[in-house]
């Protein structure tokens, strides 16, 4: 079993399930696929959670770090009497997707970037078109118009910043430069999130831009690291 976190097909088909693209979830007509890809993530969830206790058991900083911050979310629901539902959905699904990272590190990173890159390159894409061939929105849902492939517009960023993460570290890794496809898809993020345009999205992949630029310049400044960018996004969050 552990044998197929160094297959980049498996990692595809677990990122597929993981992050499925929230027109399956919106639209009437896909309710069937949607019911069943539903069912897939929960079976991966509960396999991802046995095998990493079976072969991996020991958490990194970074994975207690977040289950930390989930914890406050959840507390932060119960005080402001939110949805908890969509909250606990939500948080298996991210830590699916943590434990994914987290095993496919430690076992393949080359298998988990191709993976990657691959399924969520090609999920922007697809919204890319979606978003050059309905500029109003593809279809209505909860009273609101601007929905694509990725679902509306201003929540499609979560799986955009993890395309371009993803695609940006692997060039980086595999030939210590940005490649053709990793500037593409760096390209059609931005022109996406532009066209559809969501001012918290264009700040933020703005700032993700100007940081990609320090870093490939060599010039990033000491003091931004892994423990401010915690440091800043827990003040943030609260």
């Amino acid at each position: 079993m552990k044998k197929l976190m160094n297959q980049n097909w498996f990692i595809a088909i677990v990122f597929m399930v993981l992050y499925k693209p929230a027109i399956f979830s919106q639209m009437p007509q896909y309710q069937t696929f949607d019911k069943i890809s539903n069912v897939l993530k929960v079976l991966i969830i509960a396999v991802l959670l046995v095998w990493f206790c079976l072969f991996y058991q020991k958490f990194s900083m970074y994975f207690v770090i977040f289950l930390f911050f989930e914890v406050w979310r959840i507390l932060a629901t119960i005080y402001c009497d939110g949805n908890y539902s969509s909250l606990f959905l939500t948080i298996f699904n991210s830590l699916a997707i943590v434990l994914v990272v987290e095993m496919g590190l430690k076992t393949d990173p080359d298998a988990l970037l191709d993976g990657a890159t691959f399924v969520l390159g090609i999920f922007v894409l697809i919204n890319f078109i979606t978003v050059l061939l309905f500029p109003q929105g593809m279809y209505e849902f909860n009273t609101f118009t601007t929905n694509y492939f990725l679902g509306y517009r201003n929540n499609s960023i979560m799986l955009i910043f993890p395309a371009m993460i993803f695609s940006v570290v692997r060039s980086l890794r595999l030939y210590d430069r940005l490649t053709v496809s990793s500037f593409l898809i760096c390209v059609i993020s931005t022109a996406t999130v532009i066209l559809a345009f969501s001012a918290t999205s264009v700040i933020g992949i703005m700032i993700f831009i100007l940081f990609l630029f320090l870093a490939l310049i060599n010039w990033m400044p000491k003091f931004l690291n892994i423990v401010t960018y915690i440091v800043i996004n827990i003040i943030y969050f609260f």
